[in-house]
C-alpha cells in the first residue's frame, strides 16, 4: 500500500509541476563581499522593491558597506539589504555581536 501511495504522490507531483507556469527571471545581480555571503530569504515588498536577508563573513568589500562585528575567521553576522525593483542595491545593514549569529 505504501508503494502505491508513493507512486501516486510522485505522479501527482510530476503532473502539477508540468502544469506550473514558467519562471520569469526579473534580474540577475550578485550581492556581497569577497568572502561567503548567503541570502537565505527574500520578500518582494508592496512598492516592488525586494528585502533580502542572510548571513555574511565578509568585511567591507564588493558592495557590502559594513564590517562584521567580530573579525574572527568564519564568524558570521546577520546581513540584510534592500534592492530596487530592477535589481540594484539600495542599502545594506549588518547586525551581530561577538561570535557567529
Amino acid at each position: 500500500m505504501k508503494k502505491y501511495l508513493l507512486l501516486l504522490f510522485l505522479c501527482q507531483s510530476t503532473i502539477l509541476h508540468a502544469q506550473s507556469p514558467p519562471f520569469d527571471k526579473l534580474w540577475d545581480i550578485r550581492f556581497g563581499g569577497t568572502l561567503d555571503d548567503i541570502i537565505t530569504g527574500f520578500e518582494q515588498l508592496p512598492d516592488s522593491t525586494f528585502f533580502l536577508a542572510g548571513s555574511s563573513i565578509s568585511g567591507i568589500s564588493g558592495d557590502k558597506t559594513e564590517d562584521n562585528r567580530d573579525t574572527s575567521y568564519n564568524s558570521s553576522d546577520f546581513w540584510i539589504l534592500k534592492a530596487a525593483a530592477n535589481g540594484p542595491k539600495l542599502w545594506d545593514k549588518t547586525y551581530g555581536g561577538t561570535g557567529s549569529e
